[in-house]
């Protein structure tokens, strides 16, 4: 049985990796600045320092320098080295080399809650929850070992999006357009929207009647989260927000590189972002009360069936997740509206650093990322490459 590519063997083969080959990969080292010659109108990245076993070094660089180093590490990494909110610089006796206030800003990310539903028939129904039974997990890590199949080589492959009116009513449609009008006013009269979130809002406006772009997405679990007990079985809906209104950040607030930036997230902070978590606690229960499904269900175990109101938003504000789909803090939009990189994912104000991770993506998207951060590398290849063939006249 064959495995498929991981993006270490597809970018990172041996034959390209160590002694005197094209990438060398240095484990357990943490940049703490970059460098740069400012005798020129932009400026110019000319090495990087790191720190590795408690030492010091600086590396040159003769061409360009990649920041990849995720949302909330290359918005340090820029502020550490001169680029960011000059204020915020100056605050920190950081001399700002460019002043770009849209470091650090725009942190958005997927927010998501959880049904949780005990099913009826446990001798014919077969779960992840079954891995709680030696006996179970002995069989199949053996038929894994031997054939790389099995319960093993499974996943929870059960997803869907969709857009506003594909789950919600007239009614339930019309409420969340007004809770969406009013969350963005609250946030203009608090003097908290840029120009850059401004833009994005009234995107995202647009997007909730198009009928087009996708708001939500379940997940079916076929295991339960929270409340379980032995030899039960369950299934569990996991159900997101695509399109938050809510904005975070992340910033420096000390020049020691090896601390952890400043995160404030402010999950769950506009109004509008809760009526769509409710609205997707109920339509979660709708799909559970479908056949053939409800059939299999005896009990809705999570949230607690009696919670309504106040109570049940409080339970959700204790208990919702993320998607580990943290993206926009250093932005690729125009300067003037606050962005950080441009379309060729160079930081405004220099020549040749490059940011190449989704914080440049400037609004969330309806989907898991990976394959976007794939698309977004094999980009910035192209890029560079012609950047290259332009320079040495080929």
């Amino acid at each position: 049985v064959g495995r498929p590519p991981t993006h270490t063997s597809a970018y990172l083969p041996p034959r390209r990796v160590g002694r005197h080959r094209l990438v060398h990969v240095l484990s357990g080292a943490t940049v703490t600045r970059v460098l740069f010659d400012n005798t020129t109108s932009d400026l110019t990245a000319i090495g990087v320092t790191f720190v590795s076993g408690g030492t010091h070094h600086v590396v040159n660089a003769s061409k360009e320098i990649i920041l990849s180093s995720g949302v909330l590490k290359t918005p340090q990494l820029l502020e550490l080295s001169g680029i960011g909110n000059a204020t915020l610089l100056e605050s920190l006796g950081i001399s700002p080399l460019v002043d770009l206030p849209g470091v650090g800003e725009n942190l958005q990310e997927h927010v998501f809650i959880a049904s949780q539903y005990e099913l009826s028939d446990t001798t014919q129904v077969i779960t992840f929850d079954d891995f709680e039974n030696a006996t179970f997990a002995s069989v199949q890590e053996a038929i894994y070992n031997k054939t790389r199949q099995g319960w093993m080589a499974a996943t929870n492959c059960a997803f869907l999006f969709l857009s506003l009116d594909e789950f919600l009513d007239e009614t339930e449609t019309a409420s969340l357009l007004n809770t969406f009008d009013r969350s963005v006013q609250i946030l203009k009269n608090a003097g908290s929207v840029s120009p850059l979130v401004e833009a994005q809002l009234e995107i995202q406006r647009s997007w909730l009647t198009d009928g087009i772009v996708p708001q939500m997405e379940t997940i079916q679990l076929a295991q339960g989260l929270a409340d379980t007990v032995p030899g039960g079985h369950y299934m569990s809906l996991l159900s997101g927000a695509m399109h938050p209104v809510s904005r975070g950040s992340v910033h420096i607030n000390t020049t020691n590189a090896l601390a952890s930036p400043v995160i404030v997230s402010n999950f769950l902070a506009a109004d509008f972002d809760v009526q769509l978590l409710l609205n997707l606690f109920a339509y979660n229960n709708k799909i559970a009360a479908s056949e053939p499904l409800s059939s299999y269900i005896a009990a809705q175990i999570l949230p607690p069936p009696d919670l309504t109101g106040p109570d049940l938003v409080a339970y959700m504000h204790e208990s919702f997740t993320i998607g580990d789909h943290i993206m926009g803090t250093a932005t690729m939009a125009s300067r003037s509206l606050g962005g950080v990189v441009d379309p060729q994912l160079k930081v405004y104000g220099t020549s040749n650093l490059r940011v190449v991770d989704v914080s440049v993506l400037p609004s969330q998207l309806a989907t898991h990322l990976q394959a976007t951060v794939y698309a977004i590398t094999e980009k910035a290849a192209d890029l560079i490459r012609a950047a290259a063939a332009s320079q040495s006249g080929s």
